[in-house]
């Protein structure tokens, strides 16, 4: 599991646009009882978006994957391009 990530993050799911809960090392998700946003959630918690991305990745396809370390993402929580040499 990539180094860094908060122990839990907040995200969307996207079929139902209800907040949901990502507990690192862990498959899948729990709904949240508190529903508001889930960006406003992980401010409070200090959760960046590049963190949220990788932990959302991680819970689907493995902690162990390159999509679950927050350093391949953006500020805004987008896949950084690969330089080309």
């Amino acid at each position: 599991m990539a180094k860094g990530l908060p122990e839990i993050c907040y995200g969307t799911l996207e079929t139902t646009g209800e907040t949901i809960i990502i507990k690192a090392g862990e498959t899948g998700y729990v709904k949240s009882e508190d529903q508001r946003p889930a960006d406003d959630l992980n401010e409070i918690l200090e959760v960046t978006k590049a963190e949220k991305k990788a932990m959302e990745w991680g819970s689907m396809y493995g902690w162990d994957t390159p999509g679950a370390n927050p350093d391949r993402y953006n500020e805004d929580g987008i896949p950084k391009k690969k330089e080309v040499n």
